[in-house]
């Protein structure tokens, strides 16, 4: 489930860079924060699978 959201969440950005309703800048601003999200989420798994074992 999280993968389906994070892929659409690239192709939204990915699709307002093309239709130039962002900036480059911007575009890549928001491809950190999600990347940065992404590694907190993948840290958050890691951490519940470990205690869990």
């Amino acid at each position: 489930m999280h993968q389906l959201l994070r892929e659409r969440q690239y192709k939204n950005l990915e699709n307002k860079l093309n239709n130039k309703i962002i900036s480059a800048k911007k575009y890549s601003d928001e491809i950190a924060i999600l990347e940065s999200r992404d590694e907190n989420i993948e840290f958050a798994l890691e951490t519940v699978y470990a205690k869990s074992v």
